[in-house]
């Protein structure tokens, strides 16, 4: 399955050791070359989640795509213009501007939590991994309300 991704979802995912996962979800995963640069440009900040990023992208694991449309946009915009373009209509994202924008296009928005979630229900990961990557997004400054955190808990206890 296709997807496009942001920034934000590849660094978490790199953060927790865990992008073998996220292209076990989404094999045919593609990113903007904007969001290549945004990745890179915070190379001192994350440096080894880069290198993991840059790996897969030389392994041809994540395809970096150019987005048609305008230049100089966001990374989120540049996403949504590249799902757009290659007809993906998945976009993997966290920013909420940006994921009202992408829906108002007509795409599928999932967020970390719910590609953990999707991970768990696919029996790609056990119910205690799940609850070890959830706590880890929360330790990495994650920001979930709550209100969602209690329905993401919920569900997952579900599954």
């Amino acid at each position: 399955m296709k997807a496009a991704a942001d920034a934000s979802i590849l660094i978490f995912f790199a953060k927790l050791e865990k992008l073998g996962l996220l292209l076990r979800l989404y094999p045919g995963l593609c990113i903007s070359k904007t969001v290549f640069d945004e990745i890179m440009a915070g190379n001192d900040r994350w440096q080894n989640e880069c290198e993991e990023i840059r790996k897969l992208i030389n392994g041809k694991k994540i395809i970096v795509a150019a987005a048609k449309g305008k230049e100089n946009l966001s990374g989120e915009k540049s996403t949504i213009m590249l799902a757009k373009s290659k007809k993906i209509g998945i976009v993997l994202m966290d920013d909420y501007a940006g994921s009202r924008e992408a829906k108002l296009h007509g795409l599928k928005v999932y967020s970390c939590p719910y590609l953990i979630l999707r991970a768990l229900k696919h029996k790609y990961i056990a119910k205690k991994e799940f609850d070890r990557l959830l706590e880890g997004l929360l330790e990495y400054n994650y920001f979930i309300s709550p209100k969602l955190l209690k329905k993401i808990i919920e569900i997952s206890d579900k599954i």
